[in-house]
């Protein structure tokens, strides 16, 4: 007789394996081997049971599939996070730390973007779009 816990746990992964694929067509992702096409599934399922976690945790909001999804969060911060010309690692640099300084005429406004110190964005989406990505 097949254990009750097993069945569970092969029911589950053919959902989520039916999510991945929806997700896949949704947002035209293309794999090159099976085993990255594995390795993103199951990135994708960590990060879908994330998304479980949070919503949870907070039901006012909204947690789910984005076209993300697939990225582990080292993946997502070095692709859409940080500094242009951000390939420094500044800590092991050798490069000696700026002395402090007097702060008391600073601008009540500053934005970097004007400064060309940080990248354009790169996908925003209107607040009224999020429920396409609901789980």
């Amino acid at each position: 007789m097949i254990e009750r816990r097993r069945i569970g746990t092969t029911l589950e992964f053919v959902l989520m394996e039916h999510k991945f694929t929806t997700f896949i067509q949704e947002h035209g992702k293309k794999f090159s081997t099976r085993e990255e096409y594995l390795h993103r599934l199951g990135v994708f399922s960590k990060n879908l049971l994330k998304a479980v976690e949070h919503q949870l945790l907070d039901p006012a909001a909204v947690h789910g599939v984005t076209p993300f999804s697939d990225l582990s969060a080292e993946e997502f911060e070095s692709t859409y996070l940080g500094v242009k010309g951000g390939g420094i690692e500044w800590k092991n640099s050798g490069l000696a730390t700026a002395p402090p300084m007097e702060v008391d005429e600073l601008p009540e406004d500053f934005d970097w973007r004007e400064k060309g110190a940080v990248t354009e964005v790169k996908i925003q989406v209107k607040f009224h779009d999020l429920s396409q990505y609901e789980v």
